[in-house]
């Protein structure tokens, strides 16, 4: 965005705060307007427990997109606590995983302590895939 730009919108600020009565403090020409760099928003972090499944992927993949939408710094998918995994659950994660990635979100995908849902990720390679390394296996 131009400097002209910002101003305007400043101009446009001010006179909605304060009414158009009110002249801005400063000549358009005489403003000058410090570079903003945003604060690097809070990670979303979200935690399924027990069964991820036909019946409880709908509200991950819901959860998800309410995350993404918030443009949070980092969305971490926390399967920790899941117990029993199968496709569908599967699917959720990694579609919540892609749709992060490609919104320009970090995303990282805790594994779960579970074998079950463990050897579910394996089997498939999504374990490859969502899973990093490099916090003792666990995050990515």
């Amino acid at each position: 965005m131009a400097l002209t730009d910002t101003l305007v919108q400043v101009d446009a600020l001010e006179r909605a705060i304060y009414g158009d009565t009110v002249a801005p403090s400063l000549p358009a020409e005489r403003r000058h307007v410090a570079p903003v760099t945003p604060a690097t928003p809070a990670p979303i972090h979200l935690a399924p427990a027990g069964r991820l499944d036909v019946t409880t992927a709908r509200d991950l993949r819901d959860a998800a997109a309410r995350a993404i939408v918030g443009r949070p710094g980092t969305l971490v998918i926390d399967l920790g606590a899941v117990t029993d995994l199968d496709a569908a659950g599967l699917a959720a994660v990694s579609h919540a995983a892609l749709a992060a990635r490609r919104a320009g979100i970090v995303c990282r995908v805790l594994a779960p302590r579970a074998a079950g849902p463990r050897r579910v990720l394996e089997m498939t390679g999504m374990d490859r895939l969502l899973l990093d390394r490099a916090a003792a296996g666990t995050v990515r």
